[in-house]
């Protein structure tokens, strides 16, 4: 399929005196193109296309078309309706009144090639290009992200249907690609056992009846495996993901038993970052946050939130579910670096911000506003002044002084989960003869040791843990509290705590194009509020009724 170039920056005559003459005052879709223009064109896709075959589609419209359908919350068969049937879509589309349409599968197409190299991010890219050349966005603004979770398009499974599920999504692969080489190395019994769906009602009845199914599922999964390895002239089946996932699933729940034979594995099988979830979703996670669980992904949702300007998402980024804030906030800093976005405040929870993460950002003109993780120890929960903050370092003269006026009698270098640091200890002596002894250390032997990370991070540390217990500290970051609505916006009207495709490289797709519909929205609602006086406020008769009592 290749592209052919359209010219979608002018809107046909006869569309505008419809659609001006049945809208006068325009709808969310027209006010949209006439703030922002062509919001996408057809060359922004050049790459995605060959040079020759087929003429397709053009992307530039389809990717306008798959915003508005974010937008309006539609599927794909109600998009493409609207394209055919909707004046206001078809004057930001830039289409004739006579335009047919096309067939709704085009949308799942262009969806599957969104999908490759991360192309969704280029929408979002672009929609926020449209949005600072009408003034809508700047860099340096003021940013606030969080990260919901995401629950991934699969069903529970107990042991037995996993690997029961498992078996069956390799053969259905097999099948589909390579059926010649299946069809003779069907076992006996396979038909039977993996034909259809493998539901918990389905099996055997009875505990020893189902660990004989059990132990016959590991059989057949093994030796699908073993004819997978053995056959040299066709090793590119073993890369297939299907059989990744097999071979992933049985090392967690298979196990031989001491005549060779395959069996399930006993006990609970312990969930982790590496922990299959599901055979039809390998890259789904399962996790926990506080009293949360879910299997899924994770994404991390950044907006604007200036004064004097509409609140824009700048950043949907999409990861999965075991991994954490801080370590998924690097790559996420470099994707804005790369949209020449990087904020000048930055405002984020407890779970991204880290020492290195605030002198990162501050090597790059950013600030991030955010508590830090408090110190955990017992002499700091004990809150009587023997913590590692309350310590005076002397870093020219490699010493520190404890508290109670004892100086250190040692400083050697020390490896910090932070990089270098320091390990500081107080002489034994000195700390036996403490009066303040039993609030400072728990050793009986040894005196007091505190471990400091380098010089920056340790005062990047006290700085911001005594910031953050001022009342002017906590009323700045108050700018952070409206990022819940953000989340709940997206999760209630686009849909991004639930997957609607399998895999991560789709739900990447699905909440980039969220984050394209709620600023499509955003815009349009900003517009129309700057265009028409705000109405009063609605009162109650009673409220009303109030009023002119307490007036006369």
């Amino acid at each position: 399929m290749s592209m052919t170039g359209r010219d979608c920056t002018e809107i046909p005559v006869r569309t505008v005196e419809v659609v001006r003459a049945a809208c006068p005052k325009g709808t969310r879709v027209t006010r949209l193109c006439d703030a922002l223009g062509p919001v996408f064109v057809d060359d922004d896709f050049v790459g995605w296309f060959a040079a020759e075959g087929r003429p397709g589609r053009s992307p530039g419209m389809l990717a306008l078309v798959w915003v508005l359908q974010a937008m309006e919350d539609l599927t794909d068969r109600d998009t493409a309706d609207a394209v055919r049937t909707r004046l206001d879509w078809k004057y930001a589309l830039s289409l004739d009144l006579e335009y047919p349409g096309f067939d709704f599968s085009v949308l799942s197409e262009f969806r599957d090639r969104l999908a490759l190299d991360g192309r969704a991010a280029s929408l979002l890219d672009a929609m926020l290009d449209r949005a600072r050349e009408a003034g809508l966005l700047k860099g340096g603004a003021r940013v606030r992200a969080d990260s919901p979770h995401v629950l991934a398009r699969i069903r529970t499974l107990n042991r037995l249907e996993m690997v029961g599920e498992t078996v069956r999504a390799a053969l259905d692969q097999l099948a589909e690609v390579a059926p010649g080489w299946l069809r003779p190395r069907i076992r006996p019994g396979w038909p039977e056992r993996y034909g259809r769906r493998i539901e918990s009602g389905r099996l055997p009845a009875g505990q020893q009846a189902r660990a004989a199914w059990g132990a016959q599922v590991a059989a057949d999964g093994a030796d699908l495996l073993e004819l997978v390895d053995t056959d040299q002239e066709n090793a590119w089946l073993a890369g297939l993901p299907a059989i990744s996932t097999l071979r992933a699933i049985w090392e967690q729940q298979c196990v031989r038993d001491q005549r060779g034979r395959w069996r399930l594995r006993e006990g609970r099988i312990t969930e982790g970052a590496v922990h299959v979830d599901s055979p039809r979703d390998p890259q789904a996670r399962w996790c926990q946050k506080r009293d949360t669980t879910w299997s899924g992904y994770k994404v991390h949702l950044s907006e604007t939130c200036d004064d004097g300007a509409p609140y824009l998402i700048v950043q949907a980024s999409t990861t999965v579910a075991t991994t954490t804030d801080n370590a998924a906030l690097g790559a996420i800093r470099d994707e804005r670096g790369r949209r020449d976005l990087a904020p000048g405040e930055l405002y984020l929870d407890e779970g991204y911000v880290t020492a290195e993460a605030v002198a990162a950002a501050e090597d790059d003109g950013t600030e991030i506003v955010g508590p830090l993780t408090r110190d955990s120890s017992w002499q700091a929960t004990a809150g009587r002044g023997f913590a590692r903050d309350d310590f005076m370092i002397d870093w020219g003269a490699r010493a520190a002084t404890c508290p109670a006026g004892r100086r250190s009698a040692a400083w050697r270098h020390r490896p910090h989960m932070a990089g270098d640091g320091a390990a500081i200890e107080v002489a034994a002596a000195d700390c036996h003869a403490c009066p303040f002894r039993t609030d400072c250390t728990r050793s009986v032997s040894a005196g007091r040791q505190i471990v400091i990370p380098s010089r920056r991070l340790y005062e990047i540390q006290r700085r911001n843990r005594t910031d953050q217990n001022s009342q002017e500290w906590k009323h700045r970051y108050q700018h952070r509290a409206g990022v819940e609505g953000a989340i709940s916006e997206a999760a209630r009207a686009y849909g991004v705590r639930r997957c609607r495709y399998i895999g991560l490289e789709k739900t990447k797709v699905q909440h980039q194009l969220a984050g394209c519909g709620m600023n499509a929205a955003r815009i349009t609602d900003w517009i129309e509020r700057d265009s028409q006086p705000v109405p009063e406020r609605s009162q109650t008769r009673f409220t009303a009724l109030r009023s002119t009592v307490t007036q006369s």
